[in-house]
């Protein structure tokens, strides 16, 4: 049996799966980070965060969703964020950006690689899509025009599971507003 990413880290295992949404939103579970500036007081919005970013001005704030969901409770978490911030007219600048993490706990080792292809493949799609102010932007760096970065995932497909660490990650130290 392949090495689950789970098994690597020593993870807890995923809880129970979510509700789908039709067919296609998957009950994957994802955790979703937005970062908004221009807000006179931070809203509340059920199912998130208010995370400090010393990155972002004018009481800017993270959004962070309060552990990962899926399927119909992702999509109730949007809505909830979308109607706490109607009334505020957040500004999104180049400082600002929206982060998706995927729940990969239960994929093996080689599901992970091909993710992380698939995602290589389709990267400057999505930074197209963005324009160019994002191509440019400092604080968004993406794969393909790092060839450091390209050449550390390289050597890790080559080497295995056995040369990715626990002691490599990095935890977020943001502070809860």
């Amino acid at each position: 049996m392949d090495t689950t990413i789970q098994s690597l880290f020593n993870l807890r295992p995923p809880s129970a799966p979510q509700v789908r949404l039709g067919d296609l939103i998957t009950n994957t579970k994802i955790g979703i980070e937005v970062e908004v500036e221009g807000l006179e007081v931070p809203p509340k919005a059920n199912g998130w965060r208010r995370v400090t970013d010393g990155s972002l001005r004018d009481n800017g704030v993270e959004y962070v969703f309060q552990g990962p969901v899926g399927g119909l409770s992702a999509c109730n978490r949007l809505k909830s964020l979308e109607s706490s911030l109607a009334e505020q007219h957040p500004v999104f600048s180049l400082r600002t950006s929206v982060h998706v993490h995927l729940d990969v706990r239960d994929m093996t080792w080689a599901q992970m690689q091909k993710l992380i292809l698939v995602y290589a493949m389709v990267e400057p799609y999505l930074f197209a899509l963005c324009g160019q102010e994002r191509e440019d932007n400092i604080y968004s760096m993406s794969l393909y025009r790092g060839q450091h970065q390209v050449s550390k995932l390289c050597d890790i497909f080559r080497l295995g599971p056995d040369a990715v660490s626990y002691t490599h990650l990095t935890l977020p130290t943001n502070r809860e507003v």
